[in-house]
């Protein structure tokens, strides 16, 4: 099953770079499926890690650091690629900018760190809006509970540009942040 999990997860990756790395306009699915990817790398750094080998610390530069157990990201430079795939080079030098995760001899290792989400985050309702033929907002509207998690109180919308870069020839998320 894990070996299934790997083979479709790095068929999903090539498809996004077939399917999101010219200028044709992404159609729904592509832009949810790129959304979901954004969502989940940068959880990677905003509130989780990756998947780690237990019992692999190593001590680098006086912080402990595990070796990362991904199927298709090895290296940091395969980390920082496949960032590139998704996001603008600001979000990614920012990503990668706090040591999060280094590489030890030609290994990606990581940090680990992980934090807890608003519990009081209610269903959430995705929009897709389309500006232009190179411009799309990927909409989130978050329902706020109160604090018995019964009734909504209030609403949290995130906006999130999902662009064409005509440097990289690819569709790209230009601000991103996790939705609590």
């Amino acid at each position: 099953m894990k070996k299934l999990f790997s083979i479709m997860f790095n068929v999903s990756i090539i498809l996004c770079f077939v399917a999101c790395s010219s200028s044709e306009i992404p159609t729904d699915e592509e832009v949810s499926f790129a959304y979901k990817q954004a969502e989940e790398a940068y959880s990677w750094f905003d509130l989780t890690t990756m998947p780690i080998v237990d019992n692999s610390e190593i001590e680098y530069e006086g912080s402990t650091y595990l070796k990362v157990n991904h199927s298709s990201i090895k290296t940091f430079s395969d980390l920082e690629t496949y960032l590139h795939s998704i996001f603008s080079d600001d979000i990614v030098n920012s990503l990668l900018e706090d040591n999060h995760y280094v590489d030890i001899d030609g290994v990606l290792y990581a940090m680990p760190a992980d934090r807890g989400t608003n519990i009081l985050a209610g269903e959430q309702n995705h929009e897709i809006i389309r500006e232009n033929d190179k411009k799309i907002i990927y909409k989130v509207s978050v329902d706020i509970l109160d604090d018995n998690l019964e009734k909504v109180v209030d609403k949290e919308i995130y906006s999130f540009a999902y662009e064409f870069s005509e440097k990289e020839n690819r569709w790209l998320f230009t601000n991103f942040s996790l939705v609590w």
